[in-house]
Order: structure tokens, then C-alpha cells, then sequence
């Protein structure tokens, strides 16, 4: 494992910080689920969560950390912490080694690629999964926008997430500038809140969506009369779970639990979405 001072350094520059009041005060803060999430998550380490949880106790009992609403470090998303004037004298050390340099400079070039790449993927399902519509709010109307929850609901259907999870990546697709709350007061948030896409991002959808559909077209696709959008797979695919019967099955003198037949799920795909036999096998 890499030492406790590299690993702090990517910590301090790769852990993301939310405001949060906190008895009359407003702290610029992570959750210990946000930082044991991290430390597990960084590549070619594979720290367990009890290390990690370990890892920022040790940190917390150095000062690193300070607490905000805990009396001790817990992996939870409701426990508070901030870095401390004290991490300012890590970052002097560090660069006082260049091999730890090094180091903190290649890992931290690894983790920000797949994160852009990964999150980049997302922003893509995202903006084409998110329902969009006018909607109103004390007598306010507010034209084509999402609610908060519903997003969150998506993500976590399409992404195979928690919901916990889902709000921290929409966070991140709401700091990368994909879209922004209404009238500017919240941060992104599983609740019955009002966000809009910005006009940067529609306008790159709309480029992206109109060289898919022509070369889609002139290649001869399946789905060459339109782009089935994220949000239409993840409608289908609600409707193709509360349709296609499930049953256990025998096959070859073994019994498949709540399983369905390929023959049926194209039978329903060709009456329900109009598509021919073709086609429902490719969607």
C-alpha cells in the first residue's frame, strides 16, 4: 500500500466538499462515507473498509482531520469532517521528496482520466434519461426542467447505484456545469427540486444526437428512423419488467428460478414498441 502521506495528499485534493450548516456554522466538509469511498476506490491499492476506516481514524487522532457533528470517525454519509490547518504542512513535506512527488503526480493523474471518462459516460445517459417538462411551484412556471428525486431515481436504475451514491454523482455532473437548480439555491439534492439543463450542454446534445441519427441512417441501422434515447431505453425497460412473466423453469433436469424466454420478451417488444422481430432481438 502506498505510504499514509501520499495517501493523504490524494485525499485532500480528491475528496469532494459540500457546505453544510452545522449549529449556527457553515463548514466546508465531506461525509466518512465520501472518504472511506475514496481511499477504497483508488486503483491497484484494494484497501478494505475497515483499513480505510482505520486509515482516517489515524488521520483524525494526527489532527488531519477535524471533526464537525462526530466525537470519532464513522463511515457514514451523515458523519461530518473538515481538513485541518494542519494538512497545509503535509503538502510542504511532500514536495520536499521527489519520488512522493511523483507519485502523488502519476496517481492523481489516474484517478482524474477515469473519473473524466467515467463521469463523461454518465453525463451522456444522463441528459438523454432525465424526463424533462414545464412544471410550476407557488404560482411560479418553470419551462423544461427535472425534479431532483426523479433524477436520482434514474441513476440508480441505469447506473446500478444507491441513492446515496446517486446524489454524490449528480453533485458532480451538477459541478461539471450540466445543469444547475432553478433559481440558483441548492446543490444537487434527492427532494422535489427543480434543476435545468444548461444551454452548453443542450447544444452539445443536439450536435451529438444529429450526427448519430445521419450516421445511423446512412449506415443502414435497425433504429434508423429515430435515436432511442436513454430515457426511452429506461422507459422499456420498466414496462419489459412489469410485463414479461417470470416463472421457474426446467431445463435439462435443472430448475431456473423467475427466469423468461428469449421468444417471449421479443414477442412483447415487437407488440408494444412496434418493432419487428429484427429489431426487438437487437434492442
Amino acid at each position: 500500500m502506498m505510504s499514509l502521506k501520499v495517501l493523504w495528499m490524494l485525499m485532500d485534493g480528491g475528496v469532494s466538499l459540500r457546505d453544510i450548516d452545522w449549529k449556527r456554522q457553515s463548514f466546508s466538509c465531506f461525509s466518512g462515507s465520501d472518504a472511506v469511498d475514496f481511499i477504497v476506490g483508488l486503483e491497484d491499492q484494494f484497501i478494505s473498509r475497515t483499513t480505510a476506516v482505520n486509515i482516517c481514524q489515524e488521520f483524525l487522532s494526527d489532527q488531519f482531520l477535524e471533526l464537525v457533528n462526530k466525537k470519532e470517525f464513522q463511515d457514514h454519509p451523515n458523519a461530518y469532517y473538515t481538513f485541518s490547518t494542519k494538512a497545509s504542512g503535509v503538502h510542504q513535506l511532500a514536495t520536499t521528496d521527489p519520488q512522493q512527488e511523483e507519485e502523488i503526480q502519476c496517481q492523481q493523474s489516474a484517478l482524474h482520466s477515469i473519473n473524466s471518462v467515467w463521469l463523461n459516460q454518465i453525463a451522456d445517459a444522463f441528459v438523454g434519461g432525465v424526463k424533462l417538462a414545464d412544471r410550476m411551484r407557488r404560482l411560479k412556471f418553470y419551462p423544461s426542467c427535472f425534479v431532483g428525486s426523479d433524477a436520482v431515481s434514474f441513476l440508480c436504475v441505469s447506473q446500478n447505484m444507491t441513492r446515496y451514491e446517486a446524489v454524490e454523482v449528480g453533485q458532480q455532473l451538477m459541478d461539471m456545469g450540466l445543469f444547475y437548480h432553478v433559481t440558483h439555491d441548492h446543490h444537487f439534492r434527492d427532494d422535489n427540486l427543480f434543476y435545468r439543463l444548461t444551454s452548453t450542454t443542450i447544444n452539445r446534445t443536439t450536435q451529438t444526437h444529429s450526427k448519430i441519427s445521419s450516421s445511423s441512417i446512412r449506415s443502414g441501422s435497425i433504429i434508423s428512423s429515430s435515436l432511442i434515447s436513454a430515457r426511452q431505453v429506461y422507459e422499456v425497460a420498466q414496462l419489459f419488467q412489469s410485463q414479461v412473466p417470470l416463472a421457474d423453469r426446467r431445463h435439462r433436469l435443472r430448475i431456473y428460478e423467475k427466469c423468461f424466454i428469449g421468444s417471449e420478451a421479443v414477442d412483447f417488444l415487437s407488440r408494444n414498441q412496434n418493432l419487428s422481430r429484427h429489431e426487438a432481438v437487437a434492442f
